[in-house]
């Protein structure tokens, strides 16, 4: 398959894909090609005989890919140059096909409030033998109840023999009722059977005049296209002839976002990626489900137990969500003591709940003295150098311009691991 333009991202690159058997002009960023770090894949680059067209894309069609990426949930999963890439596949869809009414403003809509299924694990919960026991409790007392209202009867009446008697008669009945149903369920049987073997009989020659005309369950040279195509070895000549702009990725992440727009996917092959799948963050605590993959804490219990899912779209349109049960939630890391809590405008606490009250970064007055935008005598245009603020503590910790984040030690990996000692060893003193 060739398309007449592909944009390649650095995996296309690094296996050294011959490119321009895929695309007659073949686009990519600066970004792309910095991420090449050995010496051999950057010779190949530069030796390949087709030029490579370098292009950044519009603010517009970034601004479109970080908009879509946060609703398909795939935001976390993506680079600056990822999204540039995005961007510029976009950028010449549009330009190929002279807009973008065949596109996708927003992802396949999910439905998170659907029931998930549970497992076997799940349904053997103590709740549920404490039901099935109840149950099986109150049919054996009710029989072992009717039992002793029996025994004590005939302990009272004293009559031992006759309700022996009476009790072997009764056996007696029933035995031969039983062998009578038994005999006649056979002798259904058997008739059943010989009916059962005259229909194959005489179905046998018109199922094999059938079977010579049907060669659905064969493949045959007059069907292996079908067949290919159903596999998945072979693409749909119609819809090959419609691409124009493709891109040749393998990031995951990447692809996802692509199929959500409408883009057009390829792999390293050269075929085309038709599977798409949508994330969604599910609680494990309470099992509430929640589209915004920005949310740290769960919307519906509060506590930080959101866990990343996948989402298909059946054919008949309905929604399944994939859970791995199987594999146990790691609680590595999650046990330790906090710090002590400290006071002032940079002071770095835990973030255990969703609306924890943190200190306003605001400026102090000295600063303000400084650079005043609203007195009469400034002039932007007049000052040729920027004030930056680098040596105060603020600008030092990172507080400026709005980059406070919570990525601390207790976030990044497990605060209960030992740290390595770099610091120098205090010799003994013999």
């Amino acid at each position: 398959m060739k398309t007449k333009y592909l944009v390649a991202d650095t995996a296309a690159f690094i296996q050294g894909v011959p490119l321009w058997e895929y695309g007659e002009e073949v686009f990519s960023l600066p970004e792309v090609i910095g991420e090449i770090r050995d010496r051999q894949t950057r010779q190949r680059v530069e030796a390949l005989p087709i030029p490579i067209t370098m292009r950044q894309p519009q603010p517009h069609s970034i601004r479109f890919v970080n908009e879509f990426s946060k609703k398909t949930g795939d935001y976390a999963s993506l680079s600056l140059a990822d999204m540039k890439v995005l961007a510029l596949t976009y950028e010449l869809e549009v330009e190929a096909r002279g807009g973008s009414d065949h596109l996708r403003k927003e992802p396949q809509k999910v439905m998170t409030g659907g029931n998930v299924r549970q497992s076997s694990k799940q349904a053997n919960t103590p709740e549920a033998e404490a039901t099935t026991i109840s149950e099986q409790g109150e049919t054996d007392v009710c029989c072992s109840g009717e039992i002793e209202e029996q025994s004590s009867d005939g302990t009272e009446g004293k009559e031992e023999p006759e309700s022996d008697a009476t009790d072997e008669g009764v056996e007696c009945v029933k035995e031969d009722e039983e062998e009578e149903e038994n005999e006649a369920q056979q002798e259904n049987q058997e008739e059943g059977n010989k009916d059962n073997v005259e229909k194959i009989s005489e179905e046998s020659g018109e199922g094999s005049e059938e079977e010579e005309d049907d060669d659905d369950g064969w493949i045959t040279p007059a069907n292996i296209k079908k067949h290919k195509m159903k596999v998945g070895l072979l693409e749909d000549e119609k819809e090959e002839e419609d691409v124009q702009v493709a891109c040749m990725t393998v990031d995951f992440a990447m692809q996802n976002m692509l199929k959500h727009i409408g883009l057009s996917v390829m792999g390293i092959d050269g075929k085309l990626i038709r599977h798409i799948r949508t994330f969604i963050l599910r609680c494990y605590a309470c099992f509430h489900t929640t589209s915004v993959m920005t949310k740290i804490f769960c919307p519906h219990c509060g506590n930080k137990t959101l866990k990343k899912v996948s989402v298909t779209v059946n054919p008949d349109g309905s929604q399944q969500i994939w859970i791995n049960f199987k594999k146990p939630i790691s609680l590595r890391g999650t046990k330790f003591s906090l710090p002590a809590p400290k006071g002032g405008k940079h002071a770095r606490n835990p973030l255990l709940v969703a609306d924890q009250r943190e200190a306003l970064q605001l400026s102090t007055k000295m600063s303000n003295k400084k650079v005043n935008p609203l007195h009469p005598d400034y002039d932007p245009n007049s000052m040729p150098f920027a004030v930056r603020d680098v040596y105060s503590r603020a600008a030092q910790l990172g507080y400026i311009g709005g980059k406070h984040h919570h990525h601390y030690y207790w976030e990044k990996r497990n605060p209960n691991e030992p740290q390595r000692k770099t610091g120098k060893k205090k010799r003994s003193k013999k």
